[in-house]
């Protein structure tokens, strides 16, 4: 069973993803990417990569308790994702000015590499929370047999 300390770091990766992308989104675009600005988004990107490894790592090693893969954390990680689209898309319009075009590309594989992450992040705790759901017992013979053995 999961602690609690590691569903914080969830909770706070997938926050903390969601802002920074929301900075990126707020931060005007200059005419022409410096090295050095380039250089910070990679290491930003590989040290959501990482975060992102180490945190799959935990949810593959360890199942969520029950009622903790909720819509709330999953909703983090979705929206997180959906922020980093934006990201991709805003640095996609954005010229490659001091670099060349191939650091451009990197970066956007690695914002790729890290919205497949946060896919997989997602995947695995509705899976979690799929293994903890209820079997109804039984065949059944039509959808209205099922419906009445779930209680629905």
């Amino acid at each position: 069973m999961m602690s609690s300390l590691k569903i914080r770091q969830l909770s706070s990766f997938a926050n903390a993803i969601r802002l920074r992308a929301a900075h990126e989104l707020t931060v005007r675009a200059r005419p022409g990417m410096t090295l050095n600005v380039s250089q910070g988004r990679r290491k930003r990107l590989l040290l959501a990569h990482q975060g992102a490894d180490y945190l799959i790592s935990v949810l593959t090693e360890s199942a969520l308790p029950t009622g903790e893969a909720d819509d709330g954390l999953v909703g983090l990680f979705e929206g997180a994702r959906e922020a980093l689209a934006g990201v991709y898309k805003k640095w996609r319009s954005e010229g490659t000015g001091e670099v060349g075009k191939s650091e451009v590309e990197a970066s956007l594989e690695q914002l790729a590499s890290l919205h497949d992450k946060l896919n997989t992040l997602c995947w695995l705790i509705r899976e979690g929370e799929a293994d903890q759901d209820r079997v109804v017992p039984g065949v059944f013979s039509s959808p209205d047999d099922l419906f009445a053995a779930m209680g629905v």
